[in-house]
């Protein structure tokens, strides 16, 4: 098997080097406690996120601000959209959450009663899964210059990064 193209002891001379370091080590392997507060605020994001796609709504409610509707939709679908992104490190997510944009509205029009399904509200859902889009692409998508990233995702199953190889 050929070497590896950074050894254990070869410095890595790269002016972002240090960070890439310390970012990459907390995004490979962060600490116990991190990894159970991204669970528990994923867990506690998408009980939003179902409570207020499938809770009834008294008829005649007030807004708080104009177009709150909608920024609670996009609220709603980037923030569990996000945190399942970086937790799983996978680009599927972004699919289910935004097929569950579509579907739930479909099911606010025919099954809930005093809620109504609204195409505006499906493109609020979509902006806010296009958040994780962009996380998840930040993290997955090499530099202009050919360089990797700070990341550790797979896009079916291979890490779409070339390596550096010092020639």
């Amino acid at each position: 098997m050929p070497a590896s193209p950074r050894s254990a002891t070869a410095p890595d001379t790269r002016p972002d080097a240090a960070l890439d370091r310390s970012l990459a080590g907390l995004v490979r392997n962060p600490p116990r406690w991190l990894r159970i507060g991204a669970w528990v605020a994923f867990a506690l994001a998408l009980a939003a996120h179902f409570y207020g796609l499938y809770a009834p709504v008294e008829p005649g409610a007030v807004e708080l601000f104009p177009y709150a509707d909608k920024v609670l939709h996009f609220l709603g679908f980037a923030a569990p959209t996000t945190l399942a992104v970086l937790l799983s490190r996978h680009w599927w997510p972004t699919v289910v959450f935004a097929g569950h944009a579509v579907l739930s509205e479909i099911i606010q029009a025919s099954w809930l009663p005093g809620r109504d399904g609204d195409i505006t509200d499906v493109m609020a859902d979509l902006a806010g899964v296009l958040v994780a889009v962009v996380v998840w692409w930040s993290w997955c998508s090499p530099r202009r210059d050919g360089k990797t990233r700070i990341r550790d995702c797979t896009f079916n199953g291979v890490t779409p990064i070339k390596e550096e190889h010092d020639e």
